[in-house]
């Protein structure tokens, strides 16, 4: 993952449209994530072996508040541990022939922690190793 969070991220599909991920990244602190995936459209299905799909998803977090912050308040900045929730949607591009894919990410949410509770703005662009 390339934006914020700054990371790794895998992917595995559950069959039809659906599918979970799991990303271990930076900001606020070291954090983890996995969502839920629902596919709510398949915008582009090409016999180029290329697909495009439109997805949405739910899911949480957990973090460590030390190491790499960027533009998120100070309280989550801390050796606290917080976790929250996240509303991903996002691009997804599909190869057929290679276990990858690549795309766009926003994932708005929310943060709790001991000194409050705060804003999450995933923004990221992805190449994913599907499992």
């Amino acid at each position: 993952m390339l934006g914020s969070p700054l990371g790794i991220n895998a992917k595995h599909w559950l069959g039809g449209a659906n599918a979970f991920d799991l990303a271990v990244g930076g900001g606020p602190g070291l954090r983890f994530h996995g969502d839920y995936e629902w596919g709510i459209a398949q915008v582009l299905k090409n016999k180029s072996d290329l697909t495009l799909d439109l997805y949405l998803g739910v899911g949480g977090i957990v973090g460590f508040g030390s190491g790499l912050c960027g533009y998120y308040p100070d309280r989550f900045c801390s050796s606290n541990v917080y976790g929250g929730a996240r509303v991903p949607f996002g691009l997804d591009f599909q190869l057929a022939r290679a276990p990858v894919n690549f795309g766009f990410e926003l994932a708005p949410g929310i943060l709790f922690g001991n000194d409050g509770v705060g804003a999450l703005f995933d923004v990221f662009l992805f190449v994913r190793y599907l499992f």
